[in-house]
């Protein structure tokens, strides 16, 4: 008893050091708010400029092969709930910083009710208390800065939830309407991020897998009438061949595998093999000798790891590629530890608190070195101070109009300040891109007769170069801040 007394205190022990550094760890979240740069990670900016060209009333999707070339990568969800919200509030819309502050409290809210979703699953499948905790602790560390004020954040709650009520529709075997249910939410992650289909394949595999033939219809019929209703609602606003355009060949980057770069590395990948050990293990034990749920797990785990490390091969992606699996992998660690009544198991726990201790301090310390210093960020303050004292300049001083065009080489808050008027304000895509993903020669032209009034960067340049090209007739006009201002010689 008294042997049984201690391992249960150490466990508390454990699960309160975990908890103590996501609460640090969240303390770096909220210090991140307030910070100026314009890409906390997986390039933020291009988000909040999509939420930004609905506020000033633009279509969200347009052609990428036309001015201003906009592409805007992902399903609408996100762009809408931050644009309300800052339509109430109200934001103005050329706020850019306020903007990125709304979009950053959006997402760590988010991410709060993602984690409050991760603790409901695991008492839904019998986790004991102090470790569901330690899980949700876990699994707010497992956010990657591309959940920090993307469209990720939204997606990750409907995620889990949606797994929440398809657990419970396994166990109980449910209603055919409350599996409906199920599908709706699925599709609303898609709607979020095109990652949701994820979800689609891993309940329609499941339930392949179990040979329930009327549910896998049902569910199947659901998704593609909800998903059906999803898509007319926005070719209401865009073509399909323009929503295609900015979706798909948008985020089809080629292969390059920087996921597998940036995990396995020894220093980083010693912090992810036990989960990837416990992966196997945990798939090969609950569907030997498991109930319903243990095998529901287990199709989950193998599919979202399957489809991490496939998708993951793509150029410029990343480890919140794995989000998914290692989220998923945890979970149901924690099932089997607590569902399982042999001794051994009770040192397995200890080991498993302790290497999620050791996974959340690595994380914190990783997001500890981007915060940066109190230098830097007062570096990033004067850099978005000299994008609105140059669009000061272009506006009051230039005469830059309106319906007049510049390019801006550089990511920054102009890009913003000047939404719809910068072309390629999405430069990240040819940058993460292996071959041209559009046809950019009207770009060039615009360059070459005088369509772009204004050439913008941030390093001094005697030819303008770009997309291969060299534009001798722009100089530099003015130098405001650090930004240079470039004009065609008058012909």
């Amino acid at each position: 008893m008294k042997a049984d007394t201690a391992v249960h205190w150490l466990k508390r022990i454990g699960v309160v050091l975990i908890i103590a550094t996501a609460l640090v760890h969240l303390g770096f979240r909220i210090h991140f708010i307030t910070d100026h740069r314009e890409n906390l990670g997986g390039a933020e900016v291009n988000v909040v400029y999509g939420v930004q060209k609905m506020l000033l009333g633009r279509p969200l999707y347009e052609d990428p092969e036309k001015s201003p070339y906009d592409v805007m990568q992902y399903t609408p969800a996100y762009y809408g709930v931050c644009a309300a919200l800052a339509i109430v509030l109200p934001i103005d819309p050329h706020d850019s910083y306020a903007l990125f502050l709304l979009s950053r409290i959006v997402s760590l809210i988010l991410n709060l009710f993602t984690c409050l979703g991760i603790f409901r699953l695991c008492k839904l499948l019998q986790v004991e208390v102090w470790i569901a905790l330690a899980v949700a602790a876990i699994g707010f560390t497992l956010f990657t800065e591309h959940f920090y004020s993307r469209v990720d954040s939204l997606y990750a709650p409907l995620f889990i939830w949606t797994l929440i009520r398809y657990v419970r529709w396994t166990r109980q075997e449910g209603s055919m309407s409350a599996l409906v249910v199920v599908a709706l939410l699925a599709v609303l992650s898609i709607c979020s991020k095109q990652t949701g289909i994820l979800l689609i394949g891993i309940i329609g595999v499941h339930l392949l897998v179990t040979k329930q033939w009327r549910a896998f219809f049902t569910f199947s019929g659901a998704v593609a009438l909800i998903l059906a209703i999803f898509l007319l609602s926005v070719f209401l606003n865009t073509s399909p061949e323009v929503f295609f355009k900015n979706t798909v060949q948008g985020i089809a980057n080629g292969i390059g595998g920087n996921m597998y770069t940036e995990l396995l590395p020894f220093g980083i990948y010693k912090y992810y093999v036990g989960w990837h050990i416990a992966a196997i293990a945990l798939v090969v034990v609950f569907l030997r000798d498991g109930d319903r749920v243990d095998r529901f797990l287990a199709v989950s785990i193998a599919t979202a790891t399957a489809f991490g490390l496939i998708t993951g091969l793509k150029n410029a992606s990343n480890i919140n590629y794995l989000f998914e699996a290692h989220l998923l992998v945890v979970i149901g660690a924690s099932r089997w530890l607590c569902t399982r009544v042999a001794p051994w198991q009770l040192q397995l726990s200890g080991l498993f608190l302790l290497y999620g201790l050791l996974f959340t301090v690595h994380r914190t310390r990783v997001l500890n070195k981007l915060v940066g210093t109190a230098e830097q960020r007062a570096h990033r303050e004067h850099l978005h101070n000299a994008d609105e004292h140059t669009r000061a300049v272009l506006v009051n001083e230039l005469g830059l109009r309106p319906e007049e065009k510049v390019l801006i080489t550089y990511h920054g808050h102009l890009e913003l300040l000047l939404n719809g008027q910068g072309l390629l304000a999405q430069k990240d895509i040819l940058e993460w891109s292996v071959e041209p993903l559009f046809n950019y020669d009207a770009v060039a032209k615009s360059l070459a007769d005088g369509t772009v009034r204004y050439v913008i960067s941030d390093v001094p340049m005697d030819t303008l170069r770009f997309l291969g090209r060299s534009y001798p007739q722009f100089h530099e006009v003015r130098e405001v801040d650090g930004r240079h201002i470039l004009a065609p010689a008058p012909h």
